[in-house]
């Protein structure tokens, strides 16, 4: 590495690869940051319109927060079909329970904070091993016991 100009330059010998990776993970994450702020500014600004958005106190399922969406909309909740979509991506995110056993792979990605990549093996064990009976059951996914699934327990049904 040298500074170049008052910027700190990634110089390889061989190959730029891994200053191009770094980069590009940098870029990813700072795109993801900013389409959670944009989901919770929608949510507070959608939802927050009508009512506190701290009326939440449940988890539900995500076709229950679709039937909770249109029921707002058709009630008079001002917004556009992405405002919209970025409330249901936060209700995904932050309030959403999964049958652990049906889900979808972006659903559990959403509903579990992980990857998606992660959310495709969880689908891809439960394929091949047969459905999860607990939390100790859904560790032996690779990759799944780095993850706190401790704090999320109340958004999974078995």
């Amino acid at each position: 590495m040298r500074i170049c100009g008052g910027v700190l330059l990634c110089v390889c010998a061989l190959t730029l690869q891994p200053c191009a990776a770094a980069a590009a993970d940098r870029n990813s994450a700072e795109a993801e940051a900013k389409t959670l702020a944009a989901e919770k500014e929608a949510f507070g600004r959608v939802c927050g319109a009508c009512h506190s958005t701290t009326l939440i106190n449940e988890y539900r399922s995500e076709p229950d927060w679709r039937e909770t969406v249109d029921v707002m909309i058709q009630t008079g909740a001002k917004g556009s079909a992405e405002d919209f979509g970025h409330v249901m991506r936060y209700l995904a995110r932050n309030w959403t329970k999964i049958e652990i056993n049906s889900a979808a792979d972006g659903q559990i990605a959403d509903a579990l904070g992980v990857s998606p990549e992660l959310g495709a093996s969880v689908v891809r064990y439960r394929a091949t091993h047969g459905p999860f009976a607990n939390l100790a059951d859904l560790k032996k996914v690779p990759g799944m016991a780095k993850i706190h699934l401790e704090s999320r327990r109340d958004r999974i049904v078995f």
